[in-house]
């Protein structure tokens, strides 16, 4: 069993949409107890909505919030999907 928590963001709505493709994921640091990765959680998904409403891209977004955390240490093995920015600029 792995201990491995990460975090992924999806384009695309599985209830209204036919494709649903993977923007961007990342492993939480290993260092994290399970309280921590919850709070870091919830935390990224508060930057990622409260960058939202401030309009841009879903995939700069993203982009953006997931280097803050790693560079703060809270993730690590960032990968963002090249084909994001295409899916966001209606390409």
């Amino acid at each position: 069993m792995s201990r491995q928590w990460e975090v992924a963001v999806f384009v695309g709505d599985p209830t209204i949409d036919g494709r649903v493709r993977l923007l961007a994921q990342a492993s939480y640091a290993k260092r994290l107890f399970r309280q921590q990765v919850y709070e870091a959680h919830d935390s990224i998904v508060d930057h990622i909505n409260a960058r939202g409403q401030a309009g841009g891209p879903l995939h700069y977004t993203v982009e953006a919030v997931f280097e803050d955390f790693e560079s703060s240490g809270a993730l690590r093995k960032v990968r963002i999907r090249p084909y994001g920015i295409i899916d966001h600029l209606g390409g």
